[in-house]
């Protein structure tokens, strides 16, 4: 919709794909709005966005590379008819797709605001911000039925990645045309950008019950670490351009 100098739009979206690997799928909702305002010489953007996905991604490795490993002749079951963790010495690709967990919950917001200002006719000034969190988060979980002989270990683990992201730019656009044929462009600007990671990666084993996957119920922690990085970047930017009957 709009009206006089200003028109904005709305959108909603909503995905729910099944892949042809059982237990494989993918749901996602994804928003935008978008507002564009302008009166005279000033203009100014700005868009938001939201999006939430969550799937379960079953591990190639365990399930479609043992079709072409495994005997043709071997059963996916055992004798009382319950799938078969491993089938000599290869892993049960069925059974691997069934119950095995790699299940994500990610969360994606950005916004983005851009304004400028027709300062005179031949030079424009226009300054721009970004900024992106991500948040991803992703829970592994294998019960000890898909162990060999499914005497072994149920194992799973929980990692939490946290992304932010922000930039922002301001810049001179000068553009004069002069004796008909001569035209001279010149940029000149700076901007200022910043990305911070943190994680939190968890490892366990002997979970005392594999239908409530809880890390904080597992009987043993095996692996954690917590890395976490930033840096930042700052620049000056120019170009001048000459055409000649262009």
């Amino acid at each position: 919709g709009g009206a006089k100098g200003l028109t904005y739009y709305s959108g909603l979206t909503y995905t729910d794909d099944k892949s042809i690997v059982l237990n494989s799928y993918s749901k996602r909702v994804q928003s935008k709005i978008n507002v564009d305002y302008s009166t005279g010489k000033f203009r100014l953007f700005n868009t938001l966005s939201f999006a939430y996905q969550t799937g379960n991604t079953v591990p190639l490795f365990n399930t479609l590379r043992q079709l072409f490993e495994r005997n043709p002749w071997t059963s996916i079951y055992r004798p009382d008819g319950s799938y078969a963790g491993y089938i000599e010495s290869k892993r049960n690709p069925v059974a691997q797709a069934l119950f095995s967990t790699n299940l994500d919950k990610n969360y994606t917001t950005q916004y983005s605001t851009q304004a400028s200002y027709q300062i005179l006719k031949d030079l424009k000034f226009t300054a721009l911000f970004n900024a992106q969190l991500n948040n991803n988060n992703n829970t592994q979980f294998n019960p000890s039925s898909l162990t060999s002989g499914g005497t072994g270990l149920s194992t799973g683990g929980n990692d939490l990645e946290n992304k932010f992201y922000w930039e922002t730019q301001g810049y001179f656009n000068y553009n004069h045309t002069f004796a008909k044929d001569h035209n001279v462009t010149v940029l000149l600007g700076g901007s200022i950008d910043r990305q911070r990671n943190d994680e939190f990666d968890l490892n366990f084993n002997t979970y005392p019950t594999e239908t409530l996957l809880n890390p904080t119920g597992a009987v043993f922690l095996t692996n954690s670490s917590y890395p976490a990085h930033a840096h930042k970047d700052e620049s000056v930017f120019a170009r001048i351009g000459y055409n000649y009957k262009s």
